[in-house]
């Protein structure tokens, strides 16, 4: 018995191969260049545990502020300060500050502007519209970006202008009474120059409802998480010279907000700051019930907290040859931020127990 097989697998070798081919085009991811290593790269090429947003994954993701880039990356977290939502505490892989407002304590993640190291994390709620890209860098960075780097960095690099005339205008809205507003204009190149503006502006009510019953004159009767913001920010470039090119920024924001909501969990006696014993009836009427299904967290009033921050940056390069380039970038900034929070007040809304801390800080710094 004998048996004829022909084989034909070229035809399907060749189709399986085409389609392949095909999957592989389609499967290619947009390059993304980052600066993790001081210069341009691509992120595959990059030899550190890197994770990068571009302008594109900001906004399909809806990232507004830092806050929802901690929350769309698990290893990061930005937890708010106990006193004011406006002052985010930063953790890469659970290592972090959370004094954050403290300017004894030098933090353990560092934060860059365009290159410009900036001490505290204060101000970080403002407007991300801005944004080309954001970049987090996992794990020590001390050989490249020197101290307050142990857990990690993370670069804020602001999109530069295009030289091109554009106008480019963003309307939202939510629930909360929420609204936002983002305007950019790009100016046309005029023998070299390139300028930039934008301005952002959002409110949001807040979303924790505050049943107090009384009002204090001159402070406003608001809920917890109330958020305003007010942003601006001018760019500048200069490439008319051959081989050098000149970048200038500066950015303003103001951040208004009331105090986060706490769980009052309770002591177990003295008294308060006034005098006034705490009991349990003392506790009921000043804080959240334990109860999960009763009770409310009540203040006379909510004090709020504001955050204003204003950054210069200047950034000059020169190519010297084809593999060497000088820069230098030169950074100023300053903010002054002021946080009320209103713990437990005393009877009458006299708020024994309101807390108000005052921070200014200037800062200056060259690198070359």
């Amino acid at each position: 018995m004998s048996y004829n097989i022909t084989r034909k697998s070229l035809p399907l070798a060749v189709m399986l191969a085409s389609g392949l081919a095909a999957n592989s085009a389609l499967a290619q991811l947009e390059e993304v260049v980052v600066t993790a290593q001081k210069r341009a790269e691509s992120l595959q090429d990059t030899p550190i545990a890197i994770s990068a947003y571009n302008s594109e994954a900001i906004e399909s993701m809806g990232l507004i502020d830092a806050k929802d880039v901690g929350a769309a990356s698990p290893y990061l977290q930005m937890p708010a300060y106990p006193n004011a939502t406006n002052n985010l505490a930063l953790f890469i892989r659970g290592i972090g500050n959370a004094d954050s407002i403290v300017i004894t304590k030098d933090p353990t993640v560092g934060l860059y502007y365009d290159g410009v190291y900036a001490a505290r994390s204060t101000g970080l709620l403002s407007d991300l519209s801005e944004l080309e890209r954001v970049e987090i860098l996992r794990g020590p960075q001390g050989t490249l970006y020197g101290r307050n780097t142990m857990a990690g960095a993370i670069n804020f690099i602001n999109a530069k202008p295009t030289g091109e005339f554009g106008f480019k205008q963003t309307l939202s809205a939510g629930n909360y009474d929420s609204w936002r507003s983002v305007s950019h204009l790009n100016l046309p190149d005029a023998s070299g120059f390139k300028a930039k503006l934008t301005a952002a502006f959002s409110d949001r009510d807040g979303w924790v409802q505050n049943e107090g019953a009384n009002e204090v004159p001159g402070y406003d009767y608001t809920d917890y998480y109330k958020k305003e913001t007010e942003g601006y920010r001018a760019a500048l470039r200069f490439d008319g010279v051959e081989k050098l090119l000149v970048d200038y920024s500066y950015d303003y924001s103001d951040v208004t907000s009331s105090p986060p909501y706490f769980q009052y969990s309770g002591p177990t006696g003295g008294t308060t700051l006034a005098g006034v014993p705490i009991t349990n009836s003392f506790q009921d009427r000043l804080k959240h019930t334990r109860s999960p299904l009763g009770g409310a967290q009540t203040a006379f009033y909510l004090p709020d907290s504001t955050t204003e921050v204003n950054g210069h940056n200047l950034t000059v390069s020169y190519e010297l040859s084809d593999d060497l380039t000088l820069k230098s970038i030169t950074g100023y900034r300053d903010f002054d931020d002021e946080i009320s929070q209103n713990f437990a007040n005393s009877f009458g809304g006299a708020g024994t127990l309101e807390v108000y801390t005052k921070t200014q800080q200037d800062q200056w710094s060259q690198e070359l």
